[in-house]
């Protein structure tokens, strides 16, 4: 949870400056598989902090995240149906804002 937290920061701070942000771009791909692997795992704990992580990846990725969007809506559709778990739950609707923030239109067909 706390390294999902630290990658979360290094994204945003990366983000701000466009030559870190090219770096971190070029990472996007290995950084949303992994965010994925923790996200099926069955350790719940971390979850909340992976899907942190995917929210700040999702809006400095924008638009070229469209690509990827049919493996992370499993995973947010899982997070949805999870209101037992209300924080998980709540992160998972910022995640959707994320989403339809970085991607518009693009969204919808999924």
């Amino acid at each position: 949870g706390l390294l999902c937290g630290t990658l979360q920061v290094i994204i945003q701070r990366l983000g701000e400056e466009e030559q870190t942000k090219q770096a971190v771009l070029q990472a996007s791909e290995s950084i949303l598989q992994l965010l994925l692997k923790l996200l099926e795992a069955q350790a719940t704990a971390v979850h909340e902090e992976a899907l942190l992580a995917l929210g700040a990846l999702i809006a400095l990725v924008g638009e070229a995240f469209a690509p990827s969007l049919p493996f992370v809506f499993p995973q947010v559709e899982k997070g949805l149906a999870n209101t037992a778990e209300y924080a998980a739950f709540t992160i998972t609707v910022g995640v959707v804002g994320d989403l339809c923030t970085a991607l518009g239109l693009l969204v919808a067909p999924v």
